[in-house]
This record gives structure tokens, sequence and C-alpha cells, in this order.
């Protein structure tokens, strides 16, 4: 039986046969990408894609868009990680999202520990027979929470989050397929969360569905104009907001233009 593949691109291939041998122990098999030259090989099937942060934007960039062009149908997994610091030989790493925005990605990284990035990896890489869709719902209201779950979980899996904060870690960690945004949160501004979604990989790519209870036409626009795909009012049926998700689900949403 075939090892899950695992592509990477180091900033520096220095440590690539260690890694190798440490993803090569845990029944994984490693392919480094080690520069532009190398991309053909990125036209291998893997679940993964491990992405030095180090790297100039416009690399990682063209990598990635090569990447989706060889596949444009594959689910695949991005991890970024950065070198925060040196102790002797051994790096001290975070973690963080792929973005095109570098604030946020510094934002949103994390202490690097080993352990959890092959847990990670390995829960990717898995075969899965998953038929429902995961629908994340981004709320502050817990009542408007409730009642969307009431609506949305016979049909599909629903992951919540009740500030724009946590609706972002979540939309990285759960890879949703569709995700349904309040506009109007407390913590953070709906426009900003929908826009620094729309700069993440894989999220750029997810259909967002902005939620308001104001029917705001202006606010809504500009939703529009940060990567919403659609919206829906609040006091809108049942049927209504499943149809609509639907129209995305069922239509194998590709943002046109991301990626050419």
């Amino acid at each position: 039986m075939n090892k899950p593949l695992v592509l990477w691109i180091p900033n520096s291939a220095r440590d690539s046969k260690a890694f190798g041998d440490r993803l090569s122990q845990l029944g994984f098999s490693l392919v480094t990408c080690a520069g532009r030259g190398d991309v053909d090989k990125l036209k291998q099937e893997a679940r993964v894609l491990l992405v030095d942060l180090d790297l100039p934007l416009s690399d990682i960039e063209a990598f990635l868009a090569y990447r989706r062009k060889a596949d444009p149908q594959a689910k695949v997994t991005f991890f970024g990680y950065y070198h925060a610091s040196h102790d002797g030989d051994q790096p001290k790493l975070e973690l963080g999202p792929i973005s095109r925005i570098y604030p946020v990605r510094r934002v949103f990284s994390i202490p690097f520990q080993e352990e959890a990035l092959f847990q990670a990896i390995q829960g990717r890489c898995q075969k899965t027979t998953k038929k429902r869709k995961r629908i994340l719902v981004i709320d502050d209201s817990p009542t408007q929470l409730a009642l969307t779950i009431k609506s949305l979980s016979e049909f599909y899996n629903v992951i919540t989050a009740s500030t724009g904060q946590e609706g972002l870690r979540l939309s990285m960690m759960e890879e949703p397929d569709l995700i349904l945004l309040d506009l109007n949160m407390p913590d953070t501004n709906g426009l900003k969360v929908c826009a620094d979604l729309k700069s993440f990989y894989p999220t750029d790519q997810t259909p967002i569905i902005a939620y308001t209870a104001s029917g705001d036409m202006d606010l809504i626009k500009k939703s529009m104009l940060v990567g919403a795909t659609d919206y829906v009012i609040k006091e809108a049926d049942d049927a209504s907001l499943i149809k609509k998700i639907e129209q995305f689900l069922k239509s194998n949403y590709t943002e046109i233009g991301n990626h050419e």
C-alpha cells in the first residue's frame, strides 16, 4: 500500500533529511520541492502541502497556483511555518496560516509543536468517507446560533464561532465547505473577517454567505466587494437559507480569477 504523500516547500533544504526520516517513521512519504525548477513535483497527488513561510510571498503564491492548476479538484490542506528563532542548531518554529496579508499570518501564528503538526498531517492524510458538508457559522448571538444550528444540523455538520477571531481560527482548522458570516459582531468588523478569510489558503476559495439582520444593502454591497459570495437576511425562512447554501455546495464553487 502506498504511503500518504506530503509535499514540502522549504526555504532551506538543510533540515529535509531529518524531517523526511521523521515523517517516514510515521508512515508518510515526503517529496521536497526546493525551488521553482522543481514545480513538476507538485503535480503528484497529495493531501498535505507544507510551506516555509519565510519564502518570498511571490514564490509561495506561484507554488500554490501551480499546484491548484495541476489538480483543481484536489482537496489539499496547506500548513505553513516560520523560523521564529534558533537555539543552537535547532530552529524554533511557529505554525501559521498561509495568507497574502503578512500581519494576518503573524497574528495567527502559534508555537510550533512537532507532535501536533505530525498528528495534524496524519489526520489530513487519512481517507475520509465524509458525506455531510461542513458549514461554519460565525455569529455573536447565542440565540441566532441556536436557531441556525436547529435549521441546518439535519442536513450538514455545523461548526459555530461566536467571535470573528474564533471564526478565523476555526476556518483554518476545520476546512468548512461554506461559511455563514454575521456582518455585525462586537469584537471585530464582519467586513474585515470576510477580507481576512479571502486572504487565507484554502478559504480563499470557500463560498462565504453574508448573514445580517439589518438588511443594510450598503453593508451587504461592501461585503461583496471584500469577498462575500452572496447574502441572506436572518429573517429568511429555513427553506430559503438551505436553498441558498445548496446553490454553492452543488456548484463546486471556485472564485474566478484568484489563481490565474
